[in-house]
């Protein structure tokens, strides 16, 4: 093979940046989320947006807007050009997030966009958008990130805590409101998660 001089090889692992315009409150969820978990925005919408992408009931909802048949791994999907298409502007204020995809998950949000014929940018949005309405979502990306961080003595401390006060709060809590009771409003750049861990359970 011959390779010109000054040709840069492309990564077979090289990510999509896919720049999406989001509702305001959906963006600053995402921030939210950014901020509790010092986890740069791009990560935090590439996981939301992959943990979605395999949510079965989300997809069976967005399917009722395709436009066109597909198919999803085992699952064949049957479009109809008289189904009510998706919104493509959006009516509210809204801003960009950035977001970076393998090149898989991006081919699942391509043919997302052909059936619901949109953009893979607008596609991008709506997974967004589901992701932080939902609970499971959100609090799957807190739960791996404080496994990451912690030890499994604190997670067990701290599924305690879960669970005592689920006791009293019709099962409301979530792991994103433990980790916002242990950093408290504002996190403190240089102090790591697990020490914060270690003065909120002292305290408890």
């Amino acid at each position: 093979m011959v390779i010109k001089v000054g040709e840069r090889k492309e990564r077979s692992d090289k990510k999509r940046e896919v720049k999406p315009l989001i509702p305001l409150d959906v963006k600053d969820a995402i921030h939210r989320l950014s901020h509790v978990t010092h986890k740069p925005v791009k990560d935090v919408c590439e996981f939301l947006t992959v943990y979605i992408l395999r949510d079965t009931a989300t997809i069976n909802t967005l399917s009722r807007h395709f436009k066109r048949s597909i198919q999803l791994g085992n699952t064949y999907y049957r479009g109809d050009i008289n189904n009510p298409g998706v919104s493509k502007r959006l009516k509210v204020p809204s801003d960009h997030v950035s977001g970076k995809y393998k090149k898989n998950d991006f081919e699942i949000i391509s043919t997302l966009a052909y059936a619901l014929d949109c953009t893979p940018t607008r596609v991008n949005a709506i997974l967004l958008e589901s992701a932080t309405r939902n609970i499971k979502a959100v609090n799957e990306y807190v739960h791996e990130y404080m496994t990451e961080e912690l030890s499994d003595s604190q997670m067990r401390e701290l599924r305690k805590v879960l669970s005592y006060v689920n006791q009293y709060n019709d099962d409301n809590s979530s792991w994103l409101s433990i980790l916002s009771a242990v950093i408290g409003d504002i996190r403190p750049a240089t102090t790591k998660l697990y020490e914060l861990v270690e003065e909120f359970l002292k305290g408890k």
